[in-house]
């Protein structure tokens, strides 16, 4: 593995960049997308829940999602006791000042071998380089729906921040839509980078509060299929 690839090197260019792409392959070092605990892992987006506080009435989003925290000290990781998720209206115009009860990940998906070592891969890396030893996490499973001639929304509320450190968009799957184009801007909101995840296991990663960012709808190619696009999405802080 190249200097440029290794690892360490994505965590230090998100620190000190604020953003970079990747691999799942790159950031855990192994090949990933050819294990049966990927496979699983992958397939767990075909149990998620359609988002009920979608202030747009849009039936667009289903998700799951969970807290979590890590310690590097000790390397370890633990689920956290369900909870709701709350953000703020200036955080969010279209759905904050509502406590969000999503359904959480089940075990299986949170206990996935890849997963964790993926949590525990981000926490280390993220401690060496910013010198923060404890972590909470929040991670969503996010599957976007684009059907009927409808557009699916990744990004409903606008560009926008999500009030935490570091933030990890992984693509886990795609399917009969374009679209969906991450971009992440300064706080004036000028445009500094701009990439659409289209293969299996890309990342983004990406310092939250130092910048925005916004991803584009999806559109279904066929419009007699319905297209998705599935995304973990985790945040430190």
């Amino acid at each position: 593995m190249t200097e440029a690839a290794s690892p360490i090197n994505h965590f230090k260019k998100v620190v000190s960049d604020l953003y970079t792409t990747t691999h799942i392959d790159s950031l855990l070092n192994a090949d990933i997308l050819t294990s049966k605990p990927w496979a699983e892992f992958r397939d767990s987006w075909q149990d998620l829940h359609i988002d009920e506080y979608m202030n747009d009435s849009g039936k667009y989003r289903q998700r799951r999602f969970c807290k979590a925290k890590y310690n590097a000290s000790d390397d370890s990781l633990w689920l956290k006791e369900h909870d709701y998720y709350f953000q703020p209206p200036a955080i969010n115009p279209l759905n904050g000042g509502v406590k969000r009860w999503f359904q959480q990940l089940t075990g299986d998906t949170f206990y996935n071998v890849v997963f964790n070592k993926l949590l525990k891969s981000m926490g280390r890396e993220l401690t060496v380089h910013s010198g923060q030893a404890i972590w909470d996490i929040n991670v969503y499973q996010n599957r976007i729906i684009a059907e009927q001639g409808n557009e699916g929304k990744p990004s409903p509320e606008g560009i926008h921040k999500d009030g935490v450190k570091y933030t990890l968009l992984l693509l886990m799957n795609r399917d009969n839509v374009t679209g969906g184009e991450n971009t992440i801007y300064d706080l004036k909101k000028n445009p500094l980078f701009s990439h659409t995840l289209t293969q299996e296991g890309e990342c983004i990663l990406f310092s939250d509060d130092p910048t925005f960012h916004y991803a584009s709808e999806i559109v279904q190619i066929d419009r007699s299929i319905a297209g998705f696009r599935d995304v973990l999405v985790v945040e430190f802080y």
